[in-house]
């Protein structure tokens, strides 16, 4: 097994044996999901990790709500029936969750399972395994490719960087403030660079060794009097499809993609940076931000506007729920 998972027979055998004869979904199947990842995967955190149950979603064909009875945001999604139900059907429906959930939460594979029989899909290589619950242990590597790069997520390292990454947009709340800006468009526009920050170190855009928003930041003037305008217009370039944008764009600023979904679509004013404020964002932009869970971003800023909350995570490390 790679490294980067702690799948072990033993666990798997154990897991297969306590779950061999039961049957009912309604009662039981919250319970196997949360033992299987907690003791077979080695998630060590749900709620760290972005493992949700009964996660809500309006489904595409029909625009009602419907209930994904788990799901591992961008890792795998599992629709799970009573014994002796029919796969075929679970599968169905768990690709009608998956076409209906927003594309940053679409994971490659699903699972679907009855208790006695497991089948992990595969959506993009458009195949399919099947196995029963007590061959668990022989079928680890399968579980393994679905997994693998993702267990980390539930550790003490997202932790960490979790709050490192508070604490570096918490600076430049604080470098706000001290310039007299605060309020709404203030909050927009730290989410704003909070993106980018996280862009530049998940692939959603590259250049060479170094992330497009953090070389754009770096090349501005140490003063910070030309690093409003740029942001500016880096904002309305990625609220524009490359097709509309006018042909005397920068290089660099072209290079960033459409982003839909109007996190750039609001009006701002041309905030007027300092050296101190244009270092908190150099700062941030620097740091690695693989390991932070974007789950935490909306409560993270309802942290750092708060001053005594901004604080405590200077003192210490949190949770995500402490967050």
């Amino acid at each position: 097994m790679d490294a980067d998972t702690t799948l072990s027979l033993h666990a798997a055998r154990t897991f297969a044996d306590k779950y061999a004869k039961i049957k009912s979904e309604s009662q039981w199947a919250q319970s196997f999901w949360r033992d299987f990842f907690i003791e077979v995967v080695g998630v060590r955190d749900l709620l760290i990790a972005g493992v949700e149950f009964e996660h809500p979603v309006r489904m595409a064909s029909t625009g009602k709500i419907g209930f994904i009875d788990t799901l591992w945001s961008g890792v795998v999604l599992v629709e799970h029936k009573s014994a002796g139900e029919s796969l075929e059907k679970a599968e169905t429906q768990a690709r009608e969750y998956l076409a209906s959930l927003d594309s940053a939460k679409r994971p490659r594979f699903f699972i679907v399972s009855d208790f006695r029989r497991i089948r992990i899909v595969d959506t993009i290589e458009a195949n399919k395994h099947e196995f029963l619950l007590k061959d668990l242990p022989e079928n680890l590597h399968r579980l393994d490719g679905v997994v693998k790069g993702h267990v980390n997520r539930a550790t003490g390292v997202e932790v960490e960087a979790d709050t490192k990454a508070a604490q570096l947009m918490g600076k430049l709340f604080i470098e706000f403030e001290n310039a007299g800006y605060e309020g709404h468009e203030v909050s927009v526009f730290l989410m704003r660079c909070l993106f980018l920050c996280f862009g530049d170190d998940t692939n959603l855009w590259r250049r060479g060794d170094i992330g497009l928003f953090e070389a754009l930041v770096d090349s501005s003037a140490t003063d910070g009097h030309d690093l409003g305008g740029t942001l500016q217009e880096l904002f309305q370039v990625l609220n524009t499809p490359r097709e509309k944008r006018p042909k005397t764009t920068s290089k660099i600023l072209d290079s960033f993609p459409y982003v839909n979904g109007g996190l750039f679509s609001e009006p701002l004013r041309v905030f007027s940076f300092t050296p101190d404020m244009r270092q908190a964002l150099v700062d941030a932009g620097k740091y690695s931000w693989k390991h932070v869970n974007p789950a935490i971003f909306g409560a993270m800023f309802q942290t750092i506007k708060n001053k005594d909350a901004r604080k405590e995570l200077g003192e210490h490390f949190t949770s995500v729920a402490n967050i």
